[in-house]
């Protein structure tokens, strides 16, 4: 090995370190920032927004320090939890809310991350769901699940709004009966079945009854009539016979034989058998004997 080759072979382990050396001082003063996120710098103490995506130079720690923040649509999950309804029905509900940073800067102040943005809100969406729940019957929870998510949403909204999120959307993610609630439930169903069904009974009774008082009350009204017009009729009648006694006192035989015919006619109409003595009026005219001359003036 010559004098040379020496001074060479001891430089490798600088120009080595050296860049090492230079690696870590990129390491610590630049950042990448990509489109999907928000940078907060820190330079000793005084938070600053950085919205530009690509690489960013920076001090190194503890003059100045990077929090990214994620600025998509996040997802918050709630843990399921046993509540009573306002019929006193206990059910499992679960719920999730779309939320998003909206102001950076206020979100960093009172959170600073997002996994303690969640931990905070989380406790105040449940509550909501409580409030929420009890509110309504199990019908009302299971037909008007968007009344209750959109007053979920604008609690929450108004609750977190000053804190620089955005909170898009809650939701009901899951309903279902407690074992407990389950036979009662079902108990309860069939009882408003029964109601229901009593119900529609006795509304078609109260119906048929007033169709029934309807009907007779015209019956006896066209009775009245026809019993009115039967009495006009009759006293009619009275005034033409009235009208008839000089002409029958004049040939009194011949009135009698047509009372008998009369009365002959309206028995035989009907399919009636009797039996009678032939000489019994009016059937003695069916006998064939000669009439009298009655001597006329």
């Amino acid at each position: 090995m010559t004098e040379d080759s020496e001074p060479k072979a001891g430089k490798a382990p600088m120009i080595i370190a050296g860049v090492i050396l230079l690696v870590m001082a990129g390491v610590l003063c630049l950042y990448q920032l990509r489109v999907t996120h928000v940078a907060i710098v820190t330079t000793l103490g005084k938070p600053k927004v950085v919205t530009k995506p690509g690489l960013h130079v920076r001090l190194p720690w503890p003059v100045q320090q990077v929090t990214r923040l994620d600025k998509r649509l996040q997802c918050l999950e709630l843990t399921a939890k046993e509540i009573n309804t306002k019929d006193s029905i206990n059910v499992v509900s679960r719920f999730f809310a779309l939320w998003s940073v909206a102001d950076p800067q206020a979100f960093f102040n009172r959170y600073g991350t997002l996994l303690e943005a969640e931990a905070q809100m989380r406790p105040l969406i449940e509550a909501q769901q409580e409030t929420s729940i009890r509110q309504y019957t199990l019908t009302e929870l299971l037909t008007d699940a968007k009344e209750i998510e959109a007053a979920m949403l604008e609690a929450t909204q108004k609750a977190v709004a000053a804190y620089g999120i955005t909170v898009s959307l809650v939701g009901l993610q899951e309903v279902s009966l407690s074992e407990d609630s389950t036979a009662g439930v079902f108990a309860r169903m069939r009882q408003e079945q029964q109601t229901l069904a009593h119900a529609i009974r006795a509304e078609g009774e109260k119906e048929a009854k007033i169709m029934r008082d309807n009907a007779a009350s015209q019956k006896a009204q066209k009775l009245a009539l026809a019993e009115a017009e039967a009495k006009e009729i009759r006293g009619n009648a009275v005034i033409a016979a009235a009208s008839l006694y000089p002409a029958f006192e004049e040939d009194l035989e011949f009135a009698i034989f047509l009372r008998k015919m009369d009365a002959l006619v309206e028995m035989m109409s009907t399919k009636t058998t009797i039996v009678l003595d032939p000489d019994t009026p009016p059937f003695d005219l069916l006998e064939l004997k000669p009439m009298k001359q009655t001597a006329r003036p």
